[in-house]
């Protein structure tokens, strides 16, 4: 089955909380994700071909919000270091492999996961990512040191995706999660 331009556009817009994922893995901005995300459509459009299936389509986009993410890079609009090639290659190996949940059911996980973390580390994530600090802003804002908001942002992320990974391995219907 073959996707033509315009349900290229829909399936795209479809994975947008996807495709914003995996590029604000590769920036760390989720700004400039949005910004690439929204290149990736503008491609998307001038493209004359025809995908063959969504898994080529979805390798596609990444592959153009991947070099979206480098000629940022270059352009200096990037604090941060992008992530090892190596690492990412993995990473869409894996994105093609994992059977995604809907966009709306993803959000669900996360805000019933948030809402798990305790007061002063949820405020911290939201620091994070709601304003786009980085750790450096963060200590200053908290009067923290470096490395104990470091610490904590990482203990964050890995209690969230611990339970988004246990809600998305409970069938529907169990226990209010997936």
């Amino acid at each position: 089955m073959t996707i033509d331009r315009d349900a290229a556009i829909r399936r795209l817009a479809g994975h947008h909380s996807d495709l914003v994922s995996f590029i604000v893995i590769q920036c760390r901005d989720f700004h400039l994700a949005e910004d690439i995300y929204q290149d990736v459509l503008v491609e998307a459009v001038q493209y004359e071909g025809t995908f063959e299936s969504e898994q080529h389509l979805m390798r596609w986009a990444r592959k153009i919000a991947r070099n979206r993410v480098i000629d940022a890079s270059r352009k200096g609009n990037q604090r941060r270091t992008t992530i090892d090639t190596s690492v990412l290659d993995l990473i869409e190996a894996e994105w093609d492999n994992t059977p995604a949940p809907a966009e709306g059911e993803l959000v669900e996980m996360l805000r019933a996961c948030l809402s798990e973390l305790a007061d002063p580390v949820r405020k911290l994530i939201e620091l994070r990512y709601r304003e786009n600090l980085s750790g450096q802003e963060l200590a200053q804002r908290l009067d923290r040191p470096r490395a104990s908001v470091y610490t904590t942002v990482c203990r964050a992320h890995r209690a969230l995706a611990e339970c988004i990974r246990r809600r998305m391995a409970k069938p529907a219907g169990q226990g209010g999660e997936r």
